[in-house]
C-alpha cells in the first residue's frame, strides 16, 4: 500500500492539452510546452536611458501607470522578445500584463493570455478598460450606411467553389465570433474548423442520412411546401466541396463543470458575428442545421458537455 498527497490543480489543463498534438513544428504551443524559447537580448541594456529610447510617451500605448522597470518589460515583449518576469506580490505584475496586452492590441496583434489559476486572470481582466473612440455625427452616419449596404449584400449560398481558403481567415472569423457577449463572460461555445477531406466526407454522409429522413418522414407537409422555392433536397454535396466546414458547439456546462446560462442567446450572437466576419472578408457561408446533429459530436470527438448548435460551410461561391 502506498499513501501520498496528489494535486489535481492542473488536471483540467492536462485534459485540454491531451487532445492536442503539441509536436507540431514552429507552433507557439510547441515552443511553450516542448521546445522552449531562444534567449533574447536586452535591447536597452542594463541602466539604459528610457527617455532616449522612447521620447514620446504617447507611442507606448500604456493604459496604466508603469515605472522604468515595468516599461522595459512591456517594450521587450512588444518587440517580440521572449522573457521570463519574476517579482514578489504587490510589484505591479498584473498592471504590467495589462499594459503588455494593451500595447500589443495597439499594434494590431492578437494576444493569448494563459494562467494556471483563475485568480490571475481575474486580477488582469479588470485592469483592461473600455477603449472607446467617439465619432462625429457625419462619420457615424456614414459608417452605419456603409455597414448596412455591406450586410444587405450578404446571401446564403449553397453552391460553393473548392478554391482553398487560408486557415488564418477562418481563425479571424472565429476570433470575431469569440468577441460576443455572454453571461459572466463564460463564452459557452466552442468552434471547430474542419478542412480534412476525410472528415468532411463523413460529415456529409451522416448529414444526408438525417436530412433524407427529415425530407421523407419527419417534416410536415407545410414545411416541405415552404422550402419548394429554394429547390433543396436531402443531398448536401457542398459539405465535401467547400474548403472549410465550421461547427459551433454549445456548452450548457463549462469545462470546469459549472452551469452556463443564456447559452442559446450567447451562441446565437456569436454565430451572427461569425457570419458577418465571413461576409466582411469576401467569403460566403450558409447556416446549416441538419436535425438531429448528434453525429457531429461523435465525428469531431467532442466532450459530453458540448452539443452541435450550427454548421457553417465557408468558402467562395461557385
Amino acid at each position: 500500500m502506498q499513501l501520498g498527497f496528489y494535486s489535481f490543480a492542473k488536471f483540467l489543463m492536462y485534459r485540454d492539452l491531451d487532445e492536442i498534438d503539441i509536436s507540431i513544428h514552429d507552433s507557439l504551443l510547441s515552443q511553450v510546452l516542448v521546445q522552449g524559447f531562444e534567449a533574447s537580448p536586452n535591447e536597452l541594456g542594463v541602466g539604459g536611458n528610457l527617455d532616449e529610447s522612447f521620447p514620446d510617451p504617447r507611442h507606448l500605448g500604456h493604459i496604466m501607470d508603469a515605472d522604468a522597470s515595468q516599461t522595459r518589460i512591456i517594450e521587450a515583449a512588444r518587440k517580440g522578445n521572449n522573457l521570463v518576469v519574476q517579482g514578489p506580490p504587490g510589484t505591479g505584475k498584473s498592471q504590467t500584463i495589462a499594459n503588455i496586452i494593451a500595447a500589443a492590441a495597439k499594434d494590431g496583434k492578437r494576444i493569448l493570455f494563459v494562467a494556471e489559476k483563475r485568480a490571475a486572470l481575474d486580477d488582469v481582466y479588470p485592469q483592461i478598460p473600455l477603449v472607446h473612440r467617439e465619432l462625429d455625427s457625419a462619420a457615424m452616419l456614414e459608417r452605419a450606411r456603409t455597414f448596412l449596404a455591406q450586410m444587405r449584400a450578404r446571401r446564403s449560398v449553397r453552391e460553393f467553389s473548392d478554391r482553398p481558403v487560408s486557415r488564418e481567415l477562418i481563425e479571424y472569423a472565429i476570433a470575431t465570433a469569440g468577441s460576443a457577449p455572454s453571461c459572466e463572460h463564460r463564452e459557452p461555445w466552442h468552434f471547430v474548423a474542419v478542412s480534412s477531406r476525410e472528415l468532411k466526407a463523413k460529415i456529409r454522409e451522416a448529414a444526408e442520412v438525417e436530412e433524407k429522413e427529415s425530407y421523407m418522414r419527419r417534416m410536415p407537409a407545410a414545411w416541405l411546401k415552404a422550402i419548394v422555392p429554394l429547390g433543396t433536397d436531402w443531398r448536401k454535396p457542398f459539405l465535401e466541396i467547400v474548403p472549410w466546414v465550421v461547427v459551433c458547439f454549445a456548452k450548457n456546462t463549462g469545462d470546469d463543470g459549472l452551469k452556463n446560462y443564456y447559452v442559446q442567446e450567447s451562441c446565437g450572437i456569436a454565430c451572427g458575428l461569425f457570419i458577418a466576419a465571413v461576409h466582411n472578408m469576401g467569403l460566403v457561408t450558409l447556416t446549416h442545421t441538419p436535425s438531429p446533429m448528434g453525429f457531429l459530436q461523435q465525428i469531431l470527438n467532442r466532450p459530453r458537455n458540448e452539443r452541435a448548435y450550427m454548421l457553417f460551410p465557408v468558402g467562395y461561391p461557385a
